[in-house]
């Protein structure tokens, strides 16, 4: 009796391979032998699934933004409170071993977008997903101060410019490598002082009538 075989369970099995594989060597070692041999696989098996290599960096893609998404929001169900900010905030930096592949495979896409300008949406949206986290620390750490909207923009910007800054420092390997703690040093200091900032901008604004 012929062996059944499992699409669902193959799909996943080929879509962490070439996860693995765009992490480790980037985008342009995404081949159908290379993707195969990593799930243990024979090439006509993969492209039964996965007709071209194109459709592979699709599947890669879709799971980045996927898991970007998860993590993000996991971070904001884990750190609820006010005072767990700063933790929400150091939650969107890779500082365990899958957050750091899944920031790898979103540099390797995002190098990779200038042969493939498709995977522009697909990182925007990755980027989108951190900048409304941003927004929502930013907006909660101001919870009683009354300045312009503008000034908290530029601080969501700030925030997701160091969030991003640090996620490539998490995700390097050897002495430029940054420790977790440094990290949450970072974090909390940086939040500090947005707090502050917003507080001088406040007591300097014109008076207005509440």
């Amino acid at each position: 009796m012929p062996k059944l075989i499992d699409h669902a369970q193959r799909r996943r099995l080929i879509v962490n391979a070439a996860w693995s594989v765009v992490a480790e060597d980037g985008a342009a070692a995404l081949t159908v032998r290379r993707v195969a041999e990593a799930a243990r696989i024979v090439p006509g098996s993969l492209r039964y699934i996965f007709e071209t290599q194109e459709s592979l960096l699709d599947a890669v893609a879709d799971e980045l933004v996927q898991r970007v998404r998860t993590a993000v929001a996991a971070g904001a169900s884990r750190y609820p409170r006010q005072q767990d900010l700063p933790l929400r905030m150091l939650a969107l930096v890779p500082l365990m071993t899958d957050d750091v592949q899944r920031w790898r495979v979103e540099h390797a896409l995002y190098v990779g977008a200038s042969r493939h300008p498709r995977l522009d949406e697909d990182i925007a949206q990755c980027r989108n997903a951190r900048r409304a986290e941003c927004a929502t620390i930013i907006r909660n750490l101001h919870i009683g101060i009354d300045v312009p909207q503008r000034h908290v923009d530029a601080e969501v910007l700030r925030a997701l410019a160091l969030v991003e800054g640090l996620s490539h420092l998490a995700a390097q390997g050897g002495a430029s490598r940054i420790e977790a703690h440094e990290a949450q040093v970072i974090v909390r200091r940086h939040l500090l002082d947005v707090q502050t900032l917003l507080r001088q901008r406040e007591a300097s604004a014109p008076h207005r009538t509440r």
